[in-house]
């Protein structure tokens, strides 16, 4: 999956006004489905394609200025140990958007490359 085969616009619930760089990193959020922290959070913007919407890649800085814009219109949901998730009902909206673009099918192969995880064995590359 990579930012030129789908816009990231199109994917995100119109009833949520973000900034877009804060709509980008509720996607990988959303797509990852489970608490990550910020820095999971970037790697999977970089494999997703997402850049900011300077055209730059995502940096660290980003991800958190984008997870305090959620934070502060309540989006989130946070576990101490584990990092963030989205809350359940936007989460949920974005991945029914994933799935009627076709895209939760890429999904796996992407969480593979983020936890390095080797597909055949299921452990982990060193």
């Amino acid at each position: 999956m990579t930012s030129a085969t789908f816009d990231p616009a199109e994917l995100f619930p119109a009833r949520y006004t973000l900034s877009v760089d804060a709509q980008k990193v509720a996607l990988a959020s959303a797509a990852l489905c489970t608490y990550r922290a910020n820095t999971y959070l970037m790697k999977m913007l970089r494999i997703m394609g997402l850049r900011r919407q300077d055209g730059k890649p995502f940096e660290l800085t980003d991800v958190k200025e984008a997870s305090s814009e959620l934070e502060s219109r309540r989006l989130k949901s946070r576990d101490t140990n584990y990092g963030w998730r989205l809350i359940d009902p936007l989460r949920q909206d974005i991945y029914r958007e994933m799935l009627k673009a076709g895209l939760v099918a890429q999904l796996p192969a992407m969480i593979e490359t983020l936890d390095a995880i080797q597909p055949v064995t299921g452990t982990h590359s060193s």
